[in-house]
């Protein structure tokens, strides 16, 4: 790849990276209180972001399939909590 290539592409992963995050922490705040389909539509953009970032290490560092790996762990870990905590949430208004 020639240099100018790489950097174009760096640079495109870094917006759409940007963008995914953003898009995310919007749909999560207005999913908190319009329902549970803008929550799945902030974990497919929080998939997203992952992607990218996962995509700019591979660019800089080859054996970033790892770090990804965690990555969704994390994801996986902390959308398991949210959905405790929501249906805990449900049990006690009842």
């Amino acid at each position: 790849m020639t240099a100018v290539f790489r950097v174009t592409v760096f640079l495109a992963a870094r917006f759409l990276a940007g963008a995914f995050f953003w898009a995310a922490a919007f749909f999560l705040v207005v999913g908190l209180f319009f329902g549970w389909l803008l929550r799945l539509a902030a974990v497919f953009f929080l998939a997203g972001t992952l992607r990218a970032v996962a995509f700019l290490a591979t660019v800089r560092f080859p054996a970033a399939d790892f770090f990804l790996l965690a990555a969704f762990f994390r994801l996986a870990v902390f959308l398991a909590t949210m959905g405790l905590s929501v249906k805990t949430k449900r049990l006690d208004t009842r």
